[in-house]
């Protein structure tokens, strides 16, 4: 399906060990775009999500998005809410965004069990 080609494609072009010349990206419009993607494919975009962490810009504009780190604890804690999708993996790529997002900041992200 297109949008799953598209996704990919853009976890290659934010990733941060790419040599090609880098594409300026609005981490609010990637952002707007994987939460939109996010229920036909929370895999792929989890690890969009993790792959531009890693990116400077689109770090500081993430770790500051509380309903985004709240989403990713809810992936860590009940991965088999998304749908279709390995339990497992959906877990694992919330963790590693989770961890690129507050190792990486140099801060601990404030995680807040939803109940």
């Amino acid at each position: 399906e297109l949008q799953a080609f598209v996704l990919q494609l853009l976890r290659k072009v934010l990733d941060p060990g790419r040599k090609a010349h880098s594409v300026a990206l609005s981490p609010k419009a990637v952002n707007g775009a994987l939460m939109a993607a996010m229920p036909k494919h929370p895999l792929l975009c989890l690890e969009v999500l993790g792959t531009s962490a890693l990116k400077e810009d689109f770090r500081v504009y993430l770790a500051n998005q509380q309903s985004l780190t709240k989403f990713l604890v809810h992936c860590c804690l009940q991965p088999e809410s998304c749908k279709g999708s390995d339990a497992l993996a959906i877990q694992r790529a919330a963790s590693r965004c989770l961890a690129n997002l507050g190792v990486s900041s140099g801060r601990s992200a404030n995680l807040e069990v939803i109940g």
